[in-house]
């Protein structure tokens, strides 16, 4: 098997996990991004951030854009959608205590 065709079925891998945006931008949003890019299993894929403030929007985390805040949710997702960040719209998962972040239904 060739290098390229490894590649296409990773990507396709990739493509069945359920894309997600992290609601804020403490430890439990850093723990979360990192344990979804470690497991080749993971059933999320991290599209981006929300920030609980607007100074942290257009940072990263890890590679993941923070791309707005609470008060945008909406119109993120209306962009992501258009651009095509994912094929179904993003489940939330957010910051539920200090240290924690879990998947939580939108």
């Amino acid at each position: 098997m060739k290098d390229r065709d490894l590649e296409h079925i990773f990507e396709r891998r990739r493509d069945r996990r359920v894309p997600v945006l992290i609601l804020g931008t403490k430890d439990g949003a850093d723990t979360f991004i990192r344990a979804m890019m470690r497991d080749p299993r993971a059933p999320y894929r991290v599209v981006g951030v929300i920030a609980d403030t607007p100074s942290r929007v257009g940072r990263e985390i890890h590679g993941v854009p923070v791309l707005g805040t609470v008060d945008k949710l909406a119109a993120v997702v209306e962009r992501l959608d258009r651009r095509g960040g994912g094929r179904r719209a993003p489940t939330l998962a957010g910051d539920r205590h200090a240290g924690g972040a879990g998947p939580r239904a939108a």
